[in-house]
C-alpha cells in the first residue's frame, strides 16, 4: 500500500451547492470559448481573428485553473490555500482577456507578438555563478527570419531585460475597461482587493501566507470556509466582469449576459445563507 500524505476535510450543504455550481461555471464558460472562436472564425478581418483567438484562449486559461480549484476544493481542507492562489490567477486571466477585448484588436495582436517574441528569447538561457557559466539551449529553434518574428523582435527586442507584454498597470488596465463599461471596472476592482494582496503572499511564501490558514486550531474550519469563499466569489466576479467587457465591444451577444447572470445569481444565494440562521454546521 502506497502511504499519502492526506488532509482533515470537512463539507456540508452550503459548500456542496457551491462546489456544483463553480462546476457549472466551468461548463458554461467552455461554451463561451466556443462563441469565441467561432464568432472570429467567421470575421475576415486578420487582426479581428487574432483578438478572437487570444481572448478566446485566456477563457480556455481560465478554465484550466478553475478545474484545478475544483479538484482543491472538492471537500474544505488546507488545500483552501492553493485555491485562493488559483483565483488569483483567473482573475488575472480574466483582466488581461478583457482588456484585449476591448479595443479594435491591436492589443491581442501585441499579446500574440510578445508571445512569439518570449519563446524565441527563451530558446537560449544563460546562466552563471562566479566562473561556472552555463548556456542551455533549444533543440528545435524557431527561424529568426519569419516575418513574425522579425515584427515580434522589431517591436520588444533591442534590450537585455525581457520586456512586458503590457505597459499599463492592473489598476491602468481597470480604468480603461471602466471607460467602455462602470460596472466591470467595478467588478474587477472589488476582486482585486479582495483576493490579490493574499494570492501574493501565498506565491510568494510568507509566514502570513502559513499563518492565515493554518493558526490557531480553534475557528479553523471557519477560517478555512472564509477563505474558500473569497476564492468562489473572486472566480464569479471576475467571470462577470470579463462577460460584460466581452459584450462591450467585442462580441455583443445574450450568451454572455445569461452567463453575468449566471455568475452573479450564483452569489446573491449567499446573502440568503447570511439571513438564514437554520443553515447545517460543518461535518
Amino acid at each position: 500500500m502506497v502511504e499519502k500524505i492526506s488532509f482533515e476535510t470537512f463539507t456540508n450543504s452550503q459548500h456542496q451547492r457551491d462546489h456544483a455550481a463553480l462546476n457549472e461555471l466551468a461548463l458554461k464558460l467552455n461554451r463561451a470559448s466556443l462563441l469565441i472562436s467561432l464568432h472570429g472564425y467567421e470575421s475576415c478581418c486578420e487582426e479581428l481573428k487574432t483578438q478572437h483567438r487570444v481572448v478566446g484562449s485566456h477563457v480556455l486559461s481560465a478554465i484550466n485553473s478553475i478545474s484545478s480549484i475544483l479538484s482543491l476544493t472538492e471537500n474544505i481542507s488546507v488545500q483552501v490555500r492553493e485555491s485562493v492562489l488559483l483565483s488569483r490567477g483567473v482573475y488575472e486571466t480574466f483582466l488581461l482577456g478583457a482588456f484585449c477585448s476591448i479595443d479594435s484588436g491591436a492589443r491581442a495582436n501585441r499579446a500574440a507578438l510578445h508571445s512569439i517574441y518570449k519563446t524565441v528569447r527563451s530558446q537560449t538561457q544563460h546562466a552563471a555563478l562566479g566562473d561556472v557559466q552555463v548556456n542551455i539551449s533549444k533543440s528545435q529553434r524557431i527561424d529568426r527570419k519569419h516575418p513574425k518574428v522579425i515584427e515580434a523582435m522589431n517591436m520588444f527586442g533591442g534590450s537585455k531585460n525581457v520586456r512586458p507584454c503590457f505597459l499599463e498597470t492592473r489598476a491602468e488596465m481597470i480604468s480603461a475597461i471602466s471607460a467602455k463599461d462602470r460596472t466591470s471596472g467595478i467588478l474587477f476592482a472589488g476582486v482585486e482587493a479582495m483576493i490579490y494582496d493574499i494570492g501574493s503572499e501565498i506565491v510568494h511564501g510568507s509566514y502570513y501566507a502559513w499563518d492565515a490558514f493554518n493558526a490557531p486550531s480553534e475557528g479553523q474550519l471557519e477560517r478555512l470556509q472564509g477563505h474558500y469563499q473569497n476564492a468562489h466569489y473572486a472566480v464569479f466576479l471576475s467571470t462577470a466582469a470579463f462577460c460584460r467587457s466581452v459584450r462591450a465591444r467585442m462580441l455583443p451577444s445574450d450568451f454572455f449576459e445569461d452567463l453575468e447572470r449566471f455568475a452573479m445569481d450564483a452569489l446573491k444565494v449567499h446573502v440568503r445563507d447570511a439571513l438564514d440562521t437554520d443553515g447545517d454546521e460543518l461535518s
